[in-house]
């Protein structure tokens, strides 16, 4: 599905209240009583009452999408032309309102200044309303000429020369335009418009987040602009995307870098296969399959993992020194280090298998693969836009949260197109590759409240539902011992930042700190309402490499970017897009065993990264450097999900990853 692109209005002449007869305030909406949905008394026939339609309804998204297609048709800019377009919000003060009846709905627009009697009945009828406000820099309402405003006769000259008796029943652009009329009341057609387009920036460096520009350099100075509203969300495109979007399913993701239980110790893998385990009285435990990763000469058997709490994730803890003291100059890396000298111990003592992991894992890190591209024909010349991307250690989707290095240290972006830009050489200049993602920006804060249970509508309903049920738990045991409710706060729609800005995806507080925490702390937290972002107990992509690229290498497939760290045999599941008989667990496979509360072998210390960030580092003799409990995940009381059995993309198909 095309992406729509939105369009800003800056100007509005819309009233909440009104002044009546005797100088009576009148709210400009549907009466009390039409709202109430009591029955009538003494009788058993429907009520008829209106209903306010949020920004995310299917009605109210429908109106934006018509109005913004005529409104870009109507105007000169031919730019802009050949692309989907919606109204980000309606002009400040206007409602939609639907009618509910006992033989159908009716939906309404409410907020012209004449009072709630003249509200608009499509968007047909309020087009030429909004046409006048962003192009009459007078604002005279004289010289608009939608029926509300203007005699009958200057409606039909209006309907011949926009075309709106045909549009309201269409979802793209206007006809062909006839000649304008001559009427004095139209003018002012066409004269400095007040409606903003963003233009997308092509600027892959590190930006601060973009400004929308506007058609016109003489916007009238009286305007109130109209903020911002957010982006709807995509429906996914396969079933493992819209598996990866809903809440408390699996918490790590094929081809993702993980830390795994050896049960001494902790080693780096990949995940290459996941599965949902049904138990005795229906209780769901989900298993993985990871293969550990190496130096090129030697690679370990797959491992079955029987519970997501002996895995984390490859941000959350900094990974050690090489066990080789003389791996650690600088300027190594997996492919430059003579892998073959250090097995036979020319590069002195240590451990070959744990070295080639941890310059496996962060030669990976270094990395990023895009896979499944959207055929999107609204992009500029040389972009292509996909569905996800392998970014470092992590796997990330279109239409879910991700954090950012820009902001105040908890912003967040819901990523909406992931973009690729391809510039070609001249000469002796390289094609290059740059690569940005598109999104809404969303801060954390907090709000003290006097009440016990934060309503639904102080949580933003456009939210990922990820995002969203996290928040909702968070305030459940942070209210009481608090007064407080969390909540991410929208700033600003369809910013464009380089990977650069990208810090890894975002995890929910509530199901990855009883992890990271352990049991007895994450109790602890819950009971003191401590409840913090899962993001600030982890780094960032690349803040541990020593490769200096805020980029990255681009990896054909994301097997490709393992290089031989891993079997040349490894295969990565589709899972729920894949043929079922490349989805068994293999029966020969090591399970592995829980952590025991004992040192961790790694040949060096192993941090996580909230404290490698804010304390001192550990210190003690190679391999008994760092203790901690982590062997069980903790329970967060009424923490549910639900399964996707089935999902269709958008477009009637399947998509596979570029696994290779």
């Amino acid at each position: 599905m095309a992406p729509f692109y939105p369009i800003y209005i800056s100007r509005s002449d819309g009233k909440v209240e009104i002044r009546g007869p005797g100088s009576r305030v009148e709210i400009n909406r549907p009466t009390p009583e039409q709202m109430s949905q009591e029955p009538l008394p003494d009788t058993k026939d429907f009520k008829d009452y209106y209903v306010k339609l949020e920004d995310a309804d299917p009605k109210a998204i429908d109106w934006r999408r018509k109005l913004a297609a005529m409104l870009v048709r109507a105007l000169p800019q031919t730019q802009h032309q050949g692309k989907n377009w919606i109204l980000a919000a309606l002009p400040e003060n206007y409602q939609l309102y639907e009618h509910k009846k006992a033989k159908g709905t009716d939906a309404y627009l409410y907020g012209h200044p004449t009072g709630r009697k003249k509200r608009f009945r499509s968007p047909g009828d309020f087009f030429p309303h909004l046409l006048w406000l962003v192009t009459d820099s007078t604002g005279d309402q004289g010289n608009c000429t939608c029926k509300m405003c203007a005699p009958d006769d200057i409606q039909d000259l209006a309907k011949i020369y926009l075309g709106t008796q045909s549009e309201a029943k269409r979802e793209s652009g206007i006809k062909d335009e006839p000649s304008r009329p001559t009427s004095a009341k139209s003018s002012v057609i066409g004269k400095n418009p007040s409606v903003v387009i963003p233009k997308r920036s092509t600027s892959q460096g590190a930006e601060s987040i973009s400004k929308p520009s506007v058609f016109s350099k003489s916007t009238p100075s009286s305007t109130i602009p109209t903020p911002a509203l957010p982006t709807p969300i995509a429906p996914p495109r396969c079933r493992e995307q819209a598996l990866d979007a809903q809440y408390n399913q699996f918490l790590f993701r094929v081809g993702e870098v993980v830390w795994f239980s050896r049960g001494s110790a902790w080693g780096l893998s990949v995940v290459t296969m996941r599965e949902e385990n049904r138990q005795y009285q229906g209780q769901i435990s989900r298993r993985y399959v990871v293969q550990p990763l190496s130096h090129p000469f030697s690679h370990a058997e797959p491992k079955i993992i029987q519970d997501e709490s002996l895995l984390r994730p490859w941000l959350a803890w900094s990974a050690p020194n090489p066990t080789h003291d003389s791996l650690n100059g600088p300027g190594l890396n997996y492919d430059t280090v003579d892998w073959g000298a250090v097995v036979q111990g020319l590069w002195g003592p240590g451990d070959a298998e744990v070295d080639g992991s941890i310059f496996a894992a962060k030669i990976v890190d270094a990395s990023y693969t895009l896979f499944d591209q959207i055929d999107d024909s609204t992009l500029s010349a040389g972009e292509t836009s996909w569905t996800g991307i392998f970014l470092g250690g992590e796997k990330i989707w279109v239409g879910e949260p991700v954090r950012l290095r820009v902001g105040n240290g908890t912003s967040l972006m819901i990523v909406h197109q992931i973009i690729e830009k391809t510039t070609k050489g001249f000469g002796t200049t390289p094609t290059t590759q740059n690569v940005s993602f598109i999104g809404d920006i969303y801060a954390f804060s907090t709000t003290v409240v006097h009440a016990h249970q934060p309503s639904p509508a102080e949580i933003p309903t456009t939210l990922p539902p990820r995002l969203r049920t996290d928040l909702l738990y968070r305030n459940k045991y942070t209210i009481d011992p608090t007064q407080t409710v969390a909540t991410s706060k929208f700033i600003t729609a369809l910013s464009r930042l380089p990977l650069a800005d990208i810090k890894g995806r975002w995890y929910e507080s509530t199901l990855l700190l009883p992890l990271l925490r352990g049991p007895r702390d994450w109790a602890q937290d819950v009971a003191r309402g401590e409840i913090g972002d899962a993001g600030m107990w982890m780094n960032g992509r690349l803040e541990m490499n020593r490769i200096g690229n805020t980029t990255g290498t681009k990896a054909a497939t994301r097997k490709a970017a393992f290089r031989s760290s891993v079997p040349s045999s490894m295969r990565l599941s589709q899972g729920l897009d894949g043929p079922p008989e490349e989805d068994r667990f293999p029966r020969s496979a090591s399970a592995s065993r829980p952590m025991p509360n004992a040192a961790m072998e790694y040949g060096g210390e192993l941090e996580d990264a909230a404290a490698a960030a804010t304390g001192p580092e550990q210190s003690g003799e190679a391999g008994l450097e760092y203790f901690m409990d982590l062997d069980a995940t903790g329970e967060v009381d009424g923490l549910m999900g639900m399964h996707v059995n089935q999902y269709e993309g958008a477009d009637g198909q399947f998509f596979g990853d570029a696994m290779g």
